[in-house]
């Protein structure tokens, strides 16, 4: 049994020309979807939209999405804390 399911979307004849693979277009869509509103981490994503880890990010990077949801003082706290684990 398969982990997937298929979903049909009939969209006008106009949006053809946009998405040049319907596909992959599709699930980058959903995949930014819900990694920006937090259902899914960037990992989970990057699966969903099948384009791997690496080419997810900069497919975010390029289009100014976030891949990081950390605040300047969480990554800040983390670089303190591998100070800390160095110099022991």
């Amino acid at each position: 049994m398969s982990d997937t399911f298929q979903y049909t979307v009939t969209l006008p004849r106009s949006v053809k020309p946009y998405l040049p693979n319907p596909e992959l277009d599709t699930k980058l869509l959903i995949a930014v979807e819900l990694y920006q509103g937090g259902s899914v981490s960037i990992g989970r994503a990057a699966e969903i939209s099948g384009i791997g880890r690496y080419a997810f990010e900069t497919y975010l990077s390029e289009r100014k999405i976030p891949i990081s949801n950390l605040t300047f003082e969480q990554v800040m706290a983390d670089a303190a804390s591998i100070k800390e684990l160095r110099g022991k």
